[in-house]
């Protein structure tokens, strides 16, 4: 059997992940013409489209650019969805389910690791278990299907038209119904927010579980 040509690897690999041309060229950043050059053999990716192609369809670049080896077993870290403020709003921008980069946070055997996710936190109103900067690995509660428990520590979204914005909260149980707090020593972050739709204020939903969070060491200069 003649051994795959670049074009036919790519084509294997986006099937596999079920992406077509379009979609990927959306997600690469590229026309969707630049894909098709590259399954028709007409045009190579450059090496960071390479990686970044490696990323988006879950293979190993050296057997997409080479077909020397196999995909691994092991999943390199979880990717990381741009940021997410700790307990006030921040808007959710369109390329933030599209970055490419990766983080050392190993997904957790305990849920579907294509559910988990990880964000940087920004802002101190979570600071007594995420502070500014902090990685917090995620799980995306429809893909996942986990149910929310009280005590449990949430990303949460609001949709205001066609503005999209997250935050993360403690989920706590008061008279039957889930609320959700802030966890800071800020006395500025101490206001409660009401899950479901708020007048004039959006509709307000829990997208994530907060399964663990890594606060990243600096290098000296």
């Amino acid at each position: 059997m003649p051994r795959m040509g670049l074009p036919e690897r790519l084509r294997k690999a986006m099937n596999d992940k079920g992406i077509n041309g379009a979609e990927l060229g959306r997600r690469i950043g590229l026309e969707r013409q630049a894909v098709y050059n590259w399954l028709s053999g007409r045009a190579e990716p450059t090496q960071e489209n390479l990686r970044n192609l490696a990323v988006i369809l879950d293979v190993e670049q050296e057997w997409l650019s080479s077909g020397r080896r196999a995909k691994p077993d092991i999943t390199l870290g979880l990717q990381l969805h741009g940021e997410v403020a700790g307990g006030v709003w921040i808007e959710v921008h369109e390329n933030q389910d599209t970055e490419f980069r990766r983080v050392a946070v190993a997904p957790d055997p305990r849920y579907p690791t294509d559910a988990q996710y990880a964000l940087t936190v920004r802002g101190n109103s979570v600071n007594k278990i995420a502070p500014d900067g902090s990685i917090i690995a995620c799980v995306d509660i429809m893909a996942s299907g986990v149910e929310v428990r009280d005590r449990d520590l949430v990303v949460v979204e609001r949709r205001r038209g066609s503005i999209v914005e997250t935050t993360v909260k403690r989920v706590r149980k008061a008279a039957g119904k889930l609320e959700l707090w802030p966890e800071s020593d800020d006395p500025a972050h101490q206001e409660k927010l009401a899950i479901g739709p708020r007048k004039g204020d959006g509709e307000v939903i829990v997208k994530a579980l907060v399964i663990s969070t890594t606060v990243p060491v600096p290098r000296g200069s």
